[in-house]
């Protein structure tokens, strides 16, 4: 019986020679793996646009209320570039990149406290910018 966590190589999936990424794409893709990867990505979309605007709505609430529009762009923007990058660039067949609820409350925490303390008569005009920066 072979091992679970035998040592196997990685299939190559770097370019060749002169290659460019759309060439390796054509060389690569399989349209027969395509129809069963569909229903995968439509749900990986889903759930992509519901962690990114349920993310922005814990993070800008409060002060930062009135930019919850800014976030949800910025939060959407964010997977989608990354989501592409990952799977047209990334070396690992079939990875999918999707938001981290990881670090969320903790910017949530970060952002909130900061804007309390903009926060007031004369708020600071660039309490937006600050948040963004930390």
């Amino acid at each position: 019986m072979k091992h679970l966590f035998a040592k196997r190589p990685l299939p190559t999936t770097s370019l060749r020679g002169n290659e460019t990424y759309g060439m390796r794409l054509r060389r690569e893709f399989v349209f027969t793996d395509f129809l069963p990867s569909v229903p995968t990505a439509f749900l990986s979309w889903f759930l992509t646009i519901i962690f990114s605007v349920s993310l922005a709505a814990l993070i800008f609430r409060g002060p930062l209320g009135p930019w919850l529009s800014v976030g949800i762009g910025m939060g959407l923007f964010t997977a989608a570039i990354v989501g592409l990058d990952t799977t047209f660039a990334s070396s690992v067949p079939s990875a999918i990149a999707i938001p981290s609820d990881r670090t969320a409350p903790m910017l949530a925490i970060l952002t909130g406290t900061l804007a309390a303390t903009f926060s007031g008569p004369g708020a600071h005009p660039h309490m937006m910018e600050t948040c963004l920066a930390a």
